[in-house]
């Protein structure tokens, strides 16, 4: 506050705004801590010290420049402590500012303070006393002696004893009331009292007496409120939608004849009061019910010669609905939020989803019973352990009043994070990768963090995140660290590693830590060999070496062919075929040093061609050798195979077709795009001599014939 004294005295005096008119708000049997005090602020002229009942809204005003502009101000009761704050406000620029107040449970007698505070001392403390109130319900309160009433009272003094005398309309004639009564350590106490049975008056017709709460103060407080001994008629509860079951009940003299109307509903039921006047009965609203509308519940008795009507009368309303949730669905142990309206006043509710209650006034205090504007604000009830699915969502009140099954509810499944290592045991050079999958909207920034057996840390990254996709992975292509795979190096320490990877679930954001173990065992030709997986590729150094290219589990390795076994199974055209241990592998004749192979072509019968290497010897067709002639000249052919060219003597021509004897046998080749070069001549005469011998042969089968026919 500043500081100025002459601008201080001026805040003082404006500070207080107070209007002293009470109104009683009813309480309920089951829960009188509905009663409440309230006091309009009205006329900005009240001095401090102020006054009022606990309860009362108090409107606490500084005129300008009584705080410092824009500073937050504070308000305070008794003492500046967080448990103490009774209101805030920011001041305007001209430091003035306005704030309601309610005053707190406090000891009658005692000077309180009201202490505001802007945060710059001194702060402005006002006096303030707290008044008595005392309530037995909302007025007018009708009973009959041996009748329960609930008194509460505020601003007594604090651990005292009180004692409550009933005073009769004419001001004279009191009537103790045993009770055993102490107030808290603030001057408040709730109590059930019973009308004694002694009080006779010739007349029950709203004869007002008045309860008188006195404590046991040195100077004690004294507080009155009144009751009305009158034959009554209460409904319960006092508003509702169609559907609904009211109670109609009350006292009237003993052992009449009654019937009970409600509304145009006539005789709804009907009874003989007991020997006390007692009478009660249930009514089911059926019919349609105006919105607002009032219904009248009167009983009658006495041939209906006398009767008394319930006040106050039952009033139509909607039916319940919810007006606000804070999610329409969740998975099992989500909280939600909930508030409605429209439901019976004074009523305890129980909320369900399907069958299954999940909160409800009996299992959770903060529910307590509706007030009297039938409402409940941002209640909370905890998704159940029940299967996922869509429920209907019902809130229904002790009297029948229901939301019914306008309302649903989505349990949905609980997310679910899968986060593993892939392996449980490597080798040095092994690359390691993870498991990472989710049904989270997002797992937040994952880290990853990988310590040898010494806990030193070899690897650790913050840079993965899950893919804005349905299905929330981390692929394997996505797990580098600086870019790079977690590979172990050659040299990596042998022994128990272990890894952590952390991350914020969506759903609950709390930081989650998943963990394990692995081993790194050094590598072994027989680790090598029982990894193997399998042969990619076959080369041959220039040192003629045939090599393999192996791939591993662990990666790719290159091995001497000669120490796998290797046997080559077949050839066809550019094609090899190798058999080895792990496995067959193919390969290209001209990725092949076929010298250094010592590969040729032993013989050639028919048309099928046995070839000769350091890998074994191996049959194949001719035609799959691609075999083409490259040159003639005279008689010499020249071949090209996969393998190797051969030389040879054509011996005869059909066609574009030329046979050709070789030294390691004799084959067929088109020799269409050859330009002709041969020598043919001593293939004619071969060819002439045949055709001769072949006619000659003719001849004499036909002389023979001759012959043997003449």
């Amino acid at each position: 506050m500043q500081l100025n004294k002459k601008l201080l005295s001026s805040a003082i005096i404006t500070l207080l705004v107070l209007s002293v008119v009470a109104v009683a708000v009813p309480a309920f049997a089951a829960d009188s801590t509905k009663i409440a005090l309230y006091i309009p602020a009205t006329v900005p002229s009240v001095l401090h010290p102020g006054n009022a009942a606990v309860g009362a809204k108090v409107e606490v005003v500084g005129a300008a420049l009584a705080a410092n502009p824009f500073n937050t101000v504070n308000v305070y009761w008794d003492t500046i402590s967080a448990s103490n704050l009774i209101g805030t406000v920011g001041a305007l620029v001209d430091g003035s500012f306005m704030v309601n107040v309610t005053i707190p449970s406090a000891v009658n007698g005692a000077v309180h303070n009201i202490v505001v505070s802007d945060g710059v001392a001194p702060n402005v403390g006002l006096p303030f006393t707290v008044d008595a109130s005392l309530s037995a319900g909302r007025p007018p309160v009708r009973v009959l002696p041996g009748d329960p009433v609930t008194l509460t009272g505020h601003g007594f003094g604090g651990i005292k004893t009180v004692t409550i005398t009933m005073i009769a309309p004419n001001g004279t004639t009191t009537v103790p009331v045993t009770a055993t009564i102490t107030t808290n350590s603030t001057g408040s106490f709730t109590a059930v009292i019973t009308i004694p049975t002694t009080l006779t008056p010739v007349d029950f017709s709203l004869t007002a007496w008045t309860v008188r709460a006195t404590d046991s103060s040195v100077v004690p407080v004294v507080e009155d409120t009144s009751v009305f001994l009158e034959y009554y008629v209460n409904v319960t509860p006092i508003s509702g939608p169609t559907g609904i079951t009211v109670t109609i009940a009350g006292r009237i003299p003993p052992n009449k004849d009654y019937s009970v109307n409600f509304g145009s509903a006539v005789g709804v039921f009907s009874g003989t009061s007991s020997a006390t006047g007692v009478f009660s009965g249930t009514y089911t609203i059926t019919g349609p019910i105006i919105i607002g509308g009032s219904y009248d519940a009167t009983v009658f008795w006495d041939a209906a010669t006398e009767s008394r009507t319930a006040i106050p009368a039952f009033t139509g309303t909607a039916s319940p609905t919810i007006t606000a949730i804070s999610s329409s669905s969740g998975v099992s142990g989500a909280v939600i939020t909930i508030s409605g309206t429209g439901f019976s006043i004074g009523a305890s509710i129980t909320l369900k989803l399907g069958a299954t209650v999940v909160n409800s006034t009996a299992l959770d205090s903060r529910f307590a019973l509706t007030p009297w504007t039938g409402t409940f604000t941002n209640l909370q009830f905890t998704v159940p352990a029940i299967a996922p699915g869509t429920y209907i969502l019902e809130i229904v009140d002790q009297y029948g009043a229901t939301t019914g099954n306008a309302y649903t509810f989505i349990v949905t499944p609980a997310p679910a994070t899968i986060i593993a290592l892939r392996g449980t045991s490597y080798y040095q050079g092994d690359t390691l990768s993870f498991n990472i999958f989710t049904t989270e909207t997002s797992l937040g920034t994952i880290t990853v963090t990988v310590n040898d057996p010494a806990g030193a840390t070899w690897w650790t990254t913050a840079a993965w995140t899950l893919p804005a996709t349905p299905v929330k992975r981390v692929m394997y292509q996505a797990q580098l660290i600086n870019d790079n795979p977690i590979t172990l190096p050659a040299d990596a320490p042998l022994g128990s590693w272990n890894w952590t990877v952390t991350y914020t679930p969506v759903s609950t954001a709390v930081l989650t830590k998943a963990t394990g173990l692995f081993t790194v065992a050094a590598s072994t030709m027989q680790t090598v060999i029982d990894r193997l997986d399998e042969i990619e590729d076959v080369i041959t150094t220039t040192e003629g070496d045939i090599i393999a290219v192996v791939n591993t589990k662990s990666g790719q390795i290159v091995a001497d062919i000669s120490a796998l076994d290797g046997k080559i199974t077949s050839i066809d055209g550019d094609l090899v075929t190798i058999s080895t241990s792990i496995g067959d592998v193919q390969t290209s004749v001209s990725a092949l040093d076929l010298d250094a192979m010592g590969v040729s072509i032993a013989s050639i019968e028919d048309d099928v061609a046995t070839i000769k290497t350091d890998l074994g010897t191996v049959k194949t067709s001719v035609s799959a050798l691609d075999v083409t002639v490259t040159a003639l000249s005279g008689d010499v052919a020249t071949v090209s195979t996969t393998l190797g060219t051969l030389e040879g003597t054509v011996t005869s021509i059909d066609g574009k077709v030329a046979t050709i004897d070789t030294s390691v046998g004799t084959l067929q080749a088109d020799i269409s795009d050859i330009p002709s070069k041969i020598d043919m001549t001593p293939v004619w005469i071969a060819v002439v001599l045949s055709l001769i011998a072949a006619i000659a042969a003719c001849f004499a089968v036909v002389t023979i014939r001759q012959k043997i026919a003449g």
